[in-house]
């Protein structure tokens, strides 16, 4: 049997992560420590904005 490792086990310090719910909802975006709304990988832009209407450019989004 393969062990289970968490969400933050598999992350490395600098990877982001965008958490989405079991009825495919937004339910936040991991930011890696010291990184901010600046650093925000495109893909990770494209997607927020192409499946979930996050627009990085207005103000900034607040995610939980």
């Amino acid at each position: 049997m393969r062990e289970s490792k968490s969400l933050f086990d598999q992350l490395a310090e600098d990877d982001w992560a965008i958490i989405i719910g079991q009825d495919g909802s937004l339910k936040g975006v991991f930011i890696p420590d010291g990184k901010d709304d600046d650093d925000v990988p495109e893909s990770v832009v494209a997607i927020m904005a192409e499946f979930f209407g996050v627009d990085f450019d207005e103000d900034a989004p607040t995610l939980h």
